[in-house]
């Protein structure tokens, strides 16, 4: 079954440096991204397509920077994600999506979003574990801001990873 979510690359370099450290870290298929709408709502039939497109097309670029590395409870290392336009970008796609999903009362994501690029997911508590990648992580910093210009829909089918589907271009200010 394909899956779908919708994100933001950073450039490169950022992005081979971030992704040296998910391998250092254990990630066997690094993607470094920024997560804008998870999996919820973005079913394989792609109704949500047209209404995100639209939003993305009306939603102008924007910057976006580097926060330290923190952890969400001890399972998840990540980067803080700052811009000002990313929540109601965020929020913008939620509408979206839930728009052409009403019918069908599927789950939709919302509430607690925070954004962020995950460098490496803990099963276990081990602490010595953490502490090297926090290590690795803070050797990223810092990492440059960058100016967002499109957003990324990624897929995967069945077990394969997620792969950049589609780009869909920011509007120009």
């Amino acid at each position: 079954m394909r899956r779908y979510f919708i994100g933001i690359e950073p450039p490169e370099p950022t992005k081979g440096r971030v992704r040296e450290v998910m391998v250092l870290t254990g990630d066997h298929a690094p993607l470094p991204h920024i997560t804008l709408h998870g999996p919820n709502g973005l079913e394989p039939n792609l109704d949500w397509l047209a209404p995100v497109s639209e939003v993305v097309a009306q939603s102008p670029t924007f910057m976006v920077s580097f926060g330290a590395p923190q952890f969400f409870d001890v399972h998840v290392l990540y980067l803080a994600v700052h811009s000002k336009e990313i929540r109601p970008l965020h929020d913008a796609l939620v509408r979206a999506v839930a728009r052409s999903d009403e019918e069908s009362g599927r789950a939709h994501e919302g509430g607690a979003f925070i954004p962020h690029l995950t460098l490496a997911r803990f099963n276990d508590t081990d602490s010595e574990q953490r502490q090297r990648a926090r290590s690795l992580a803070e050797g990223l910093m810092p990492l440059d801001p960058f100016e967002v210009h499109e957003i990324v829909i990624f897929e995967k089918d069945g077990a394969s990873p997620y792969v950049a589907w589609r780009r869909l271009a920011l509007r120009s200010c």
